[in-house]
């Protein structure tokens, strides 16, 4: 759900600063990357006008009449705003220093259902082009791998990675 997209990256990602894991596609392959980083915009979804303000790509949901997704809306949304947002993850990430990571951006299009008071309470998305799921750890948490486990090496996850790792 493009709602639950938003909230979670400008919440996670901006507000927190914590990076999470997410499924680019929605289709039967998995391909997990790590985000690194995001930006939207607005757009007036009956006009498709540009926007940096919110206030000017609301529309209400009686005045909204190219609606393609009309019968799928929530009975609770009173406005509509559409997103463009552009995000970046690591395509080659190093451990070293030395070696510069690379970074792919990809775009999601997308609206946002509001109720009165402004909240996001759903959306749509605006193509097939759209994550399909997304995870990450806790705080303190740090992946290992089977092999890992019965083998513990002695790395925090935050320092320079050990020569017997690399």
């Amino acid at each position: 759900n493009p709602g639950t997209w938003h909230m979670a990256i400008v919440n996670q990602l901006g507000v927190s600063g914590r990076s999470f894991v997410f499924d680019a596609t929605f289709d039967f392959q998995v391909w997990n990357y790590p985000i690194n980083s995001y930006q939207y915009s607005y757009f007036n979804p009956q006009t498709f006008v540009e926007s940096s303000k919110l206030a000017g790509s609301m529309v209400k949901v009686t005045d909204f009449t190219i609606d393609k997704f009309k019968r799928y809306r929530s009975p609770e949304a009173k406005y509509i705003v559409g997103v463009a947002m552009q995000y970046a993850v690591p395509t080659r990430p190093s451990e070293r220093a030395s070696v510069k990571s690379t970074f792919h951006t990809g775009k999601y299009v997308y609206d946002l259902e509001l109720d009165a008071d402004g909240a996001i309470i759903g959306g749509e998305w605006y193509s097939n082009f759209h994550p399909d799921f997304i995870w990450n750890l806790p705080p303190d948490g740090r992946t290992a791998s089977d092999a890992e486990k019965a083998n513990p090496l002695a790395w925090d996850g935050r320092s320079p990675l050990p020569s017997e790792i690399q």
